[in-house]
């Protein structure tokens, strides 16, 4: 299986998990000191406060996402670095859909299941 694939197993797992908005099936793409650096906010690091940022981001309007690797810059048999792009599709607080487009940047981890999980999830909205 190549790296690609790896991502793009690694990618449909994560979808789903978004989709079923599954704080658990997500926290499972995460090494347990992986980190999040979302757009407006200090760094979420490790898998308790992972679980918290999570279930806010469901609780407050997440609907759908996709995403698509741009470059695999490194590829190592145990760390991977990945950039992409993704769209998103949120609920405003005013019931209003909002769709977010932005790039992202992944440092992966592969664990001794031999699976890519995160140790660094940076994303950048294109939203002003």
């Amino acid at each position: 299986m190549s790296t690609q694939d790896d991502i793009d197993d690694f990618n449909r797992r994560l979808i789903a998990a978004l989709d079923a908005q599954d704080v658990n099936g997500v926290l499972d793409c995460y090494t347990e000191d992986g980190a999040l650096l979302a757009p407006g906010g200090p760094a979420v690091v490790g898998r308790e406060a992972l679980g918290q940022w999570w279930k806010t981001f469901f609780d407050n309007g997440f609907r759908s996402a996709e995403m698509t690797t741009d470059r695999i810059v490194e590829d190592q048999p145990a760390l991977v670095v990945e950039l992409g792009s993704y769209r998103m599709e949120l609920t405003g607080p005013d019931g209003q859909p909002i769709r977010d487009e932005g790039k992202y940047s992944i440092v992966y981890r592969r664990g001794p299941d031999d699976r890519l999980r995160y140790a660094v999830d940076s994303l950048s909205s294109s939203l002003a």
